[in-house]
């Protein structure tokens, strides 16, 4: 066989293989792409959806929360609630009644580590305590670290 035949039929093989395998691949790959953008617009739009129902429904949640957390037994113990679960000791809550559009003044003082400390002063600040901070600050007496907050509860009007 002559290498200009050999040629040709390798060229006319690879002609074959080009029609029937790497073509079909490429549109399938092309389809597949196309599909994944596709779920990836709908995963957002989804996803965009759902965090706007969860604010929704955190925002319906805390208008229907009972008259008790607008007083300033309701302040307490709230504050006292999210002590008990930091689980830290030597601590001192204080909650007088408050000059509008305050509920209450409320200072906590406590001591521990200073990873906790700092965990129990985001949960204080987190949007759905109530709380607005006057003055945070840290301390260190013997050893301990210590917290003491000075903050403002604010309540429905």
């Amino acid at each position: 066989m002559s290498p200009g035949r050999v040629a040709l039929l390798l060229a006319l093989l690879a002609a074959v293989l080009y029609g029937g395998v790497a073509l079909p691949a490429a549109t399938r790959l092309a389809a597949a792409r196309a599909e994944i953008q596709e779920l990836q617009g709908r995963r957002d739009a989804r996803s965009a959806g759902l965090m706007a129902r969860q604010r929704r429904e955190d925002a319906l949640q805390r208008a229907a929360l009972p008259a008790e957390s607008a007083s300033v037994m309701g302040v307490r113990r709230g504050i006292v609630k999210t002590l008990d679960a930091a689980s830290l000791g030597d601590a001192t809550v204080d909650v007088r009644p408050g000059r509008a559009p305050a509920v209450a003044t409320v200072r906590v003082a406590v001591s521990g580590d200073f990873a906790e400390l700092v965990q129990l002063a985001q949960r204080l600040a987190e949007p759905g305590s109530g709380l607005v901070f006057d003055r945070v600050r840290l301390t260190r007496s013997q050893g301990r670290m210590g917290l003491e907050v000075l903050a403002w509860a604010v309540g429905p009007r």
